[in-house]
């Protein structure tokens, strides 16, 4: 006696993973006041969308660099969400940081597996007014 598996369904005509964000450009967020250091807030949110491949999809945001000096910089509401902003850690951002800077990546995986990536750059500064 044998056993054998026979495939459920064909996967062959599935389109490729391909992920996208929106808006273009970097993630960014400013703020000034009357101090060296203070709280720019988050930046405005941003979108991975995935077309192709299988659904559903996950999501996973991660760092893939050096934090900032004032970081590290979070993500919210969570690393696996479909949108997304960020902000600083520690609230503390400061006009003399040398590096405002961190790069993120979203990976998409849908349900066969295959993967999609996007990165995003994100800027959080302080303008002392002083």
């Amino acid at each position: 006696m044998s056993i054998s598996a026979q495939p459920i369904g064909s996967y062959s005509n599935v389109a490729p993973l391909v992920v996208t964000r929106s808006p273009a450009g970097n993630a960014t967020s400013s703020g000034s006041g009357f101090s060296p250091c203070g709280n720019p807030g988050t930046t405005g949110v941003f979108t991975a969308t995935p077309t192709g491949g299988l659904p559903p999809y996950t999501y996973l945001w991660e760092r893939v660099d050096a934090a900032a000096t004032s970081g590290p910089y979070i993500v919210l509401p969570n690393n696996t969400a479909r949108s997304v902003v960020w902000r600083d850690a520690n609230n503390n951002v400061c006009a003399n940081d040398s590096n405002k800077d961190e790069t993120w990546r979203c990976t998409v995986t849908d349900s066969l597996g295959t993967t999609g990536t996007v990165f995003v750059v994100v800027v959080l500064s302080w303008v002392d007014l002083t």
